[in-house]
């Protein structure tokens, strides 16, 4: 079947919907404009547009805002086969060319404003690029035309239109590089306008916008050959961990929100390549505990790091132990763990240098949890 839309939920008429769009463009069949002027082709779009479209479609249960549809546009260099993860219908998707995208995000805009109660979601992977304070999104289509090449390049400020046209709530992932392209937009055009801001219904609010880029202004983003990109990897790694919380103190819910997310892209992925702007919006979904929550665990003084041993039990099993006399590439461990209560014990690794460290209950919780042993004092904190 040929269509951008792989998923689409049928809601009663005055139920909230989520919307998504998710377009990776790897192929760049035309991207040789010069010796001066040239783009290549991507490994990771391909495999980060649809481990997006996964998630949303196995993960994203929100029972105030449901997920409604999801589109997807992905550039290969042969048709791109996708099969949803529910249904197992397969769908050849567009290539993602600047037609095709246009043709996608009036679709994905429409159904997305249908209602100001609606929530849109906007996923980009693919090569980008920034000239003073634009931000643009370069399609398969970049370089077809010589004489305009600006054709293959689209406006990321989707967000100007998106802002007229509603929904109440708006989230967008810029997964590209934003490295400086004035000598390629000063070449012809100005990038083209993928969205037309006309309202489809009155008024009744400002939206609340969400933004995350995965580079910051002037710089690289990066992934993986045939993998994720890093910045991908991480939101899916912080989908089940780092970026969910309880809904309420008995834990029957967890909601994963984008301000949690941009802590642990700036704490673990690069504190100098990621950005965020708008405001932290909530996407909740009923769902497993968190796991995987990161747990850094050092000693104070850091060098006193090799002088213990120390042990980590749940319900009297031990999950993790560690020699401090072994051989250590930095001065903590680092381990993950899931959600819930865990004891830690910590001996010396010299018999009577010091005494024992009391066992002591640490409740592990997302974001993530640091641990500290103060050796002079012999407690955890």
């Amino acid at each position: 079947m040929q269509s951008a839309i792989v998923h689409f939920v049928q809601c009663e008429p005055d139920q909230p919907q989520t919307h998504a769009i998710v377009i990776g463009i790897g192929a760049y069949p035309h991207g040789q404009l010069s010796e001066r002027l040239k783009v290549g082709n991507l490994d990771s779009p391909v495999a980060t547009a649809k481990a997006i479209a996964d998630w949303l479609i196995n993960e994203h249960n929100d029972p105030v805002c449901p997920l409604g549809s999801v589109s997807l546009l992905v550039s290969t260099e042969t048709p791109y086969i996708y099969t949803n993860p529910k249904t197992g219908v397969e769908y050849e998707v567009p290539s993602g060319t600047t037609d095709e995208i246009i043709d996608a995000l009036d679709n994905w805009s429409a159904s997305a404003s249908s209602s100001f109660e609606n929530r849109s979601f906007f996923y980009f992977c693919g090569h980008g690029l920034r000239s003073g304070s634009s931000d643009c999104l370069l399609t398969r289509s970049f370089g077809e035309n010589s004489r305009r090449h600006m054709e293959g390049v689209i406006d990321a400020q989707i967000e100007n239109a998106m802002r007229i046209l509603g929904p109440g709530e708006q989230i967008y992932f810029f997964d590209t590089c934003r490295n400086d392209g004035t000598a390629l937009l000063t070449q012809g055009s100005p990038p083209t306008q993928a969205l037309s801001p006309t309202p489809t219904f009155d008024r009744i609010g400002i939206p609340r916008i969400s933004r995350l880029y995965a580079s910051a202004e002037g710089t690289k983003a990066y992934g993986k050959p045939g993998g994720l990109s890093l910045f991908a990897s991480e939101f899916l790694d912080a989908a089940k961990s780092a970026a969910v919380k309880n809904v309420d103190s008995r834990g029957r819910g967890w909601w994963f929100n984008t301000g949690e997310l941009q802590k642990h892209l700036l704490r673990f992925v690069n504190r100098q390549t990621c950005q965020s702007s708008g405001e932290p919006l909530n996407i909740s979904f009923i769902g497993p505990k968190p796991q995987n929550i990161p747990v850094v665990l050092c000693c104070d003084p850091r060098e006193s790091i090799s002088r213990v041993s120390v042990s980590c039990h749940s319900d009297g099993i031990m999950i993790y132990s560690f020699n401090g006399s072994a051989s250590l590439s930095e001065d903590v461990w680092r381990l993950a763990l899931e959600h819930q209560m865990y004891d830690f014990s910590a001996v010396p690794c010299i018999e009577g240098e010091f005494g024992p460290f009391p066992t002591t209950a640490i409740p592990i919780s997302p974001p993530f949890v640091d641990v500290v042993m103060d050796i002079e004092e012999r407690t955890f904190f």
